[in-house]
């Protein structure tokens, strides 16, 4: 996961970083963002030639002040459907689930306020409602879901951040759960749960 998956949008102005080599670079006030000396450090760099060097929490903490803008979020990417799950276990108890995942799919994945759909490029749409979401994982480039009707579905984002969908997707999840008496959610994984 390279910086500008991390810093997606400027923790300043709120416009999106776009890659710059290994740094992130506002498209907005053009501020740079590169990794510091120190860990968990950034090198803020503004057009002026002014900066400092920040720790990588505070921006992100920066950047989630702007919120989820609320527009749809839409980007090309490749879907692997889980057809069977098998227990993993520990002596004797089930600790979790391996996924045995199907051929991999292009497409377009998009995010709307209700809904998060994934149209095949050869044309077949899958859509879920996103109070029907069982659980949300993120890895280091793919949001999975796991729909209503069981199973997992991982999409591989090609060319933006998972982080912004994880982001965008859980905070709406939350504002659907909480407008309909759900309550708080507490946790996305293993499964959604409220407090």
């Amino acid at each position: 996961m390279g910086l500008v998956d991390l810093l997606y949008r400027c923790p300043f102005c709120g416009a999106d970083t776009l890659p710059d080599g290994e740094a992130a670079r506002c498209a907005g006030c053009e501020r740079s963002y590169v990794i510091g000396g120190g860990g968990g450090n950034v090198r803020v760099s503004r057009k002026d030639g002014g900066g400092a060097e920040l720790r990588l929490s505070a921006l992100i903490g920066g950047m989630e002040d702007w919120g989820d803008e609320g527009h749809a979020l839409e980007s090309s990417a490749v879907a692997r459907f889980a057809l069977k799950e098998w227990p993993v276990r520990y002596r004797d108890a089930v600790v979790g689930f391996f996924e045995e995942r199907g051929s991999k799919i292009a497409g377009t994945l998009r995010l709307g306020q209700r809904e998060i759909r994934f149209t095949e490029e050869a044309g077949p749409v899958h859509e879920w409602p996103l109070l029907d979401l069982t659980a949300v994982l993120t890895a280091s480039a793919a949001i999975q879901i796991s729909p209503p009707e069981g199973g997992l579905v991982s999409f591989r984002l090609i060319g933006d951040s998972p982080r912004r969908w994880d982001d965008s997707l859980k905070q709406r999840i939350r504002r659907l759960w909480h407008g309909a008496g759900r309550g708080e959610i507490r946790e996305f994984q293993p499964r959604i749960r409220a407090r």
